[in-house]
């Protein structure tokens, strides 16, 4: 009696061709054993090529993943993650720091140029492009570094403003002679001061949200401090010869605009608060003497205000660290 023919391996298949690194050959099983026996010799063939399609001899498919894994490893550079974490920063904030940059510079520019198409003196061009460039920054950098995701991404948002006013600080130096060189520097100091201000600002609340709500604010504390010579008045009337001028000598120094004009006031011989444009609305001088000009006071306040918001902010965030939602991890099987 013939026998039927040897039953196909359909375990041995489905490698495709692709041999194993190890392991002998896979035996078809006799077709003369008992059942019991084809069926254990059935299922050891297909156990043994399934091993061998996955590269292991005993089929585990975490050690053809692990060996991937380290080699990947092994092929990368040290600097890899550093330069994709580069890369990634540079495409999440760069559009919008050059944008920002653009802006400012066109802005300042736009007023100074508009100044003197209108036949304005060239000093009093240079002074309303100071006044919209302490104007912008204080306004600009608290919203703009509000977007910013990360500290170094509200940094470079926030901080490229004073940054680029700088090229316009330059540009006036070379167009007025009452702007000097060590005046552009010292100007752009209390820019970078202010800016820092309130870029710090925003740091100190953790959502989207907060960080706009804190930036507003910030612009508005930054307005009234450049606004005090209009209501100065109505707070040192009826004071005490000495509140008074402690009340004047604090909106002096604190107002980025007196400190910029103070870089001024050797060679263009202006003071703020005298200027026939000022007369008539601060009081400052006729209710209180007024102090010193002087522009290292206003960089000293800001940046401490800036030093002292930051370390709330990182105490914050040491205190409570921010919670979110964690990937389950999987198991193993």
């Amino acid at each position: 009696m013939t026998q039927p023919p040897a039953p196909e391996n359909v375990y041995e298949n489905r490698g495709m061709g692709v041999p194993g690194p190890s392991g002998p050959p896979v035996e078809h099983a006799e077709t003369g054993d008992q059942h019991g026996r084809d069926g254990r010799a059935t299922c050891l063939a297909g156990r043994q090529a399934h091993g061998q399609v996955l590269g292991t001899p005993n089929g585990d498919a975490r050690a053809t993943g692990n060996a991937g894994f380290h080699t990947r490893s092994q092929g990368q550079t040290p600097g890899a993650d550093n330069g994709r974490s580069v890369r990634q920063f540079l495409a999440e904030n760069g559009w919008a720091a050059m944008a920002a940059a653009v802006a400012t510079i066109a802005v300042e520019m736009g007023v100074f140029a508009a100044g003197l198409a209108w036949r304005m003196p060239r000093l009093h061009a240079a002074l309303a492009a100071l006044a919209v460039c302490v104007l912008w920054t204080a306004l600009a950098a608290p919203v703009l570094g509000a977007f910013g995701r990360t500290a170094m991404g509200a940094l470079l948002r926030g901080g490229i403003v004073a940054d680029a006013s700088l090229a316009g600080l330059l540009v006036l130096w070379a167009a007025c002679d009452e702007m000097t060189f060590p005046a552009a520097l010292k100007i752009y100091c209390i820019l970078a001061a202010v800016a820092l201000a309130g870029i710090a600002a925003t740091r100190l609340a953790r959502t989207p949200a907060g960080r706009c709500a804190c930036a507003v604010l910030a612009s508005a504390v930054l307005l009234a401090a450049l606004a005090s010579p209009f209501w100065i008045g109505g707070a040192i009337h009826g004071q005490t010869r000495a509140t008074a001028e402690g009340a004047a000598a604090a909106a002096v120094y604190a107002n980025p605009f007196y400190a910029a004009t103070a870089c001024l006031t050797e060679t263009a011989r202006l003071i703020w608060h005298q200027a026939p444009v000022m007369y008539r609305f601060t009081r400052i001088g006729d209710y209180a003497a007024a102090p010193p000009l002087l522009w290292y006071p206003a960089v000293v306040i800001y940046l401490s205000a800036a030093g002292a918001m930051a370390i709330l902010a990182a105490l914050r965030r040491f205190i409570r660290p921010p919670t979110g939602n964690v990937a389950p991890v999987p198991k193993r099987r």
